[in-house]
């Protein structure tokens, strides 16, 4: 699944600009919202119209999504994001290195940024997005 090897150097160098958010699973937004409002003075940011309840924070220059779901034995949605300058090269990448992609890509309509999923090779979940025109 993963051809890259530890210390093998690579030409395929992604471009990683920072951490774009982390998503958290919550299973009660209303009892969430409280801790990351009030004790960690979280500022709650815009959220798209997803067809899935959450709530999105800003944190410094990175963001915090809580996504409500039941969390069940199998892939989790929590996941980090990492932000490229140059999503094309990513796809590439991924090919190149033949990291099996999980989910997209895709292009989310609220505001036209591009994203990919993908695995570490302990199956955590890795989003690596694109800011949108």
């Amino acid at each position: 699944m993963h051809a890259l090897k530890e210390n093998e150097p690579t030409h395929r160098v992604l471009d990683i600009k920072g951490v774009h958010h982390i998503t958290l699973v919550v299973s009660d937004l209303d009892r969430a919202r409280p801790f990351y409002e009030k004790f960690l003075g979280l500022k709650p940011i815009p959220r798209p119209d997803y067809d899935f309840e959450g709530a999105w924070y800003q944190c410094g220059g990175l963001e915090v999504h809580l996504l409500v779901a039941e969390e069940h034995p199998g892939p989790s949605r929590r996941h980090i994001a990492f932000e490229v300058s140059d999503f094309e090269r990513v796809l590439k990448s991924l090919d190149g290195e033949r990291i099996r992609i999980v989910g997209g890509p895709g292009k989310r309509p609220h505001e036209g940024s591009r994203f990919v999923f993908c695995q570490d090779p302990d199956g955590n979940l890795i989003e690596i997005t694109c800011p949108g025109p």
